[in-house]
């Protein structure tokens, strides 16, 4: 790298000439250092809590500078004598000749809360020796809510074929307490590499059997030195282990419900990677299962179906779908399954209905989640069933329906009780009887489960005929004092 001599004066407010010699610092604590001079529009101001300014404190709104003393900090800038017209404030940075060198980077910490919609911080590169701005890419940086005080890093690299870089960091707040920072801003040779993780296995969104506790993650980082830390927020269990390039958690304990966990590294330049899995696994209904739900509409032309909650369906809770033959111990393995789950309770009396179950891509439902799975309905006769357990072996049934008289036995299921028997056709038939009428919640299931209380729906089409939520009827104690 060429070298010359030169002799630059460094002063807050003050810009300098086209200057060399990496690293360029400004991080405003007024040391040989920070040589990375820069100018400000407004000029500083800190004054009846207004703030465009170095200052050596965040207050009661941000941790420490993240580096030395000082930092600068922005608050309230809409108040602030002689303010742009458009309100925006900048930090302008000299322009470096890079002509001798391959590879630089520019970072920065910042800051913020409270930033409105009109509000922003943002910061633009250009590499070249102008003094305009127009046609250089200015990046807005993320808002963070009130709850956050900590501060953030941004690295971007510069392209190896620029000759030039400058930098303009701004702000726009127009409120009271609308307020942020920058700090610690370099220029320094080398290319930072972004970390990065990949989840080999399982895939996101797998499904896990009741019976199964825990689950072993594998995955590849690169760019990744130090410790991966894990959560999962089902069960409040964390750990961590050695970001290497092949890692794999073993055992990592799943709770029932819907599983979400997180992976956080950090590399030796302060860069964060962070993946985020969600895996569920079935959640053991207790022995009320049977009856819990029960069918309310059954559409074998458009593969499709409702049923009703008679009972809350705990957050997490994970019913299975199948039109197999059940032999009366376990499942065949001809047809499909379908896999449902909710991440917040269903309340009793809540209706969920299943669209277009035979291809994955389209299906749909109004409430939950179909995790996996599908369902092609035959019109020549076919059946559902909805338990809990694994795939092939049923812990619990909850209800079925049926226009074949399916097998019932060892399911402890019962035609016109916990289990409707419907005619073949037409293809799309729901329960039209009444849904506000009984005391409790138990007393509809005969009712639902009558293929008298059955009709076929107004289009074929159709595949929930009414989806009405059920009530219950309150009535008031009269106690009578004499």
């Amino acid at each position: 790298m060429n070298r010359y001599c030169l002799f630059v004066v460094v002063a807050l407010g003050a810009q300098s000439a086209l200057t060399q010699n990496l690293p360029k610092i400004q991080s405003f604590e007024s040391t040989a250092t920070d040589n990375w001079s820069f100018s400000t529009n407004p000029p500083a101001y800190n004054a009846n809590n207004d703030v465009w300014d170095r200052v050596s404190d965040g207050g009661q709104y941000f941790s420490a500078a993240p580096d030395g003393s000082y930092f600068w900090k922005f608050y309230d800038i809409d108040e602030i004598p002689g303010i742009p017209e458009d309100k925006v404030c900048h930090l302008t940075f000299e322009t470096v000749d890079l002509a001798s060198e391959e590879e630089c980077t520019v970072s920065f910490d910042y800051c913020n809360r409270g930033l409105d919609k009109e509000d922003y911080m943002s910061y633009t590169l250009a590499f070249d020796n102008s003094n305009g701005w127009t046609s250089a890419s200015e990046v807005v940086l993320p808002k963070h809510d009130d709850s956050v005080s900590t501060w953030f890093t941004v690295h971007t690299s510069v392209p190896a074929e620029a000759q030039y870089c400058r930098l303009r960091l701004s702000a726009k707040a127009n409120f009271s307490a609308d307020c942020g920072g920058f700090d610690n801003i370099q220029l320094k040779e080398g290319v930072v590499k972004q970390p990065q993780m990949t989840i080999v296995s399982p895939v996101n969104g797998a499904f896990f059997e009741n019976s199964a506790s825990n689950v072993t993650i594998v995955g590849t980082s690169t760019n990744l030195v130090g410790v991966m830390v894990w959560s999962n927020t089902m069960n409040s269990v964390s750990g961590a282990i050695a970001a290497s390039s092949e890692w794999s958690i073993a055992s990592l304990p799943l709770g029932e419900g819907q599983n979400k966990i997180s992976l956080t590294a950090t590399n030796a330049t302060g860069l964060k990677a962070v993946v985020e899995l969600s895996l569920l696994r079935g959640r053991v209904l207790a022995m009320d299962a049977l009856g819990r739900i029960v069918f309310v509409a059954f559409n074998s032309a458009g593969d499709s179906f409702a049923f009703v909650a008679l009972k809350e369906l705990p957050a997490g809770v994970v019913l299975l779908f199948t039109d197999n033959t059940w032999n009366g111990a376990d499942f065949g393995s001809t047809e499909d399954n379908l896999v449902w789950s909710n991440s917040v309770a269903t309340a009793a009396g809540t209706v969920v209905i299943c669209y277009n179950c035979h291809d994955s891509k389209i299906i749909s439902n109004n409430l939950g989640v179909v995790v996996s799975g599908k369902l092609n309905l035959a019109q020549d006769g076919e059946e559902i069933y909805a338990y809990c357990g694994s795939v092939r072996q049923p812990t619990a049934f909850l209800a079925s329906i049926s226009t074949a008289n399916s097998n019932l036995k060892g399911t402890g299921l019962v035609y016109g009780e916990t289990a409707v028997a419907i005619s073949k056709t037409p293809a799309s038939q729901y329960y039209h009887g009444a849904r506000c009428t009984q005391k409790q919640w138990c007393d509809y299931l005969p009712l639902i489960n009558s293929a008298a209380n059955w009709s076929k729906t107004a289009d074929a089409t159709e595949s929930w005929g009414d989806a009405t939520r059920f009530t219950r009827v309150i009535t008031a104690t009269v106690i009578m004092i004499q």
